[in-house]
């Protein structure tokens, strides 16, 4: 098997397996006649040369209890482009976010790039909010969370490390 199918294999097995490595339990949504707020989580990577990424979202009420996680959006390169949950509104949350990304450049260079976040954040009730890990390959890791009605970006505590969430386990 030459060499770029060999490492475009190699990187498609990664990519299908990572769900695997990392095991969350799901979000449960409010229903929608509960009050709350939306949070509408969207891929994070952006590259013309991309052969295959994901983008995991997971909620938790505190940073300092990993265990608590649970998966809200796994943005896969074979879903749509954003999923939509709803949180209960006026309480802190903490949002941690990963994306993986395989490129080629074609003929025989590829390679990987990570990028992890994770922030706290109080989403308002009755309001939406878009949600983004800003993901360009070896330049920005970045949360972005916007309120859909007024553009504005909300303020929140970041933290690079996103010490909840890891790739390589």
């Amino acid at each position: 098997m030459p060499p770029v199918v060999r490492r475009l294999a190699g990187a498609a097995a990664v990519v299908f397996g990572l769900s695997g490595c990392v095991h969350v339990a799901r979000f449960e949504s409010l229903p929608e006649a509960q009050p709350g707020a939306d949070l509408i989580f969207q891929k994070g990577y952006h590259s013309s040369f991309g052969v295959a990424g994901s983008t995991y979202y997971d909620l938790s009420p505190d940073p300092a209890r990993c265990t608590d996680n649970r998966s809200a959006a796994r943005l896969l390169w074979t879903t749509g482009d954003n999923q939509q949950v709803r949180v209960p509104g006026d309480r802190p949350i903490v949002i941690t976010a990963a994306s993986l990304y395989f490129y080629s450049t074609g003929g025989s260079t590829s390679g990987s790039d990570t990028c992890a976040m994770q922030a706290r954040f109080t989403p308002q009730t009755g309001h939406q909010y878009e949600v983004k890990l800003v993901h360009s390959l070896h330049r920005t890791c970045d949360l972005k969370i916007t309120d859909r009605a007024t553009g504005a970006e909300m303020p929140m505590r970041t933290d690079p490390t996103a010490q909840c969430y890891r790739l390589n386990e």
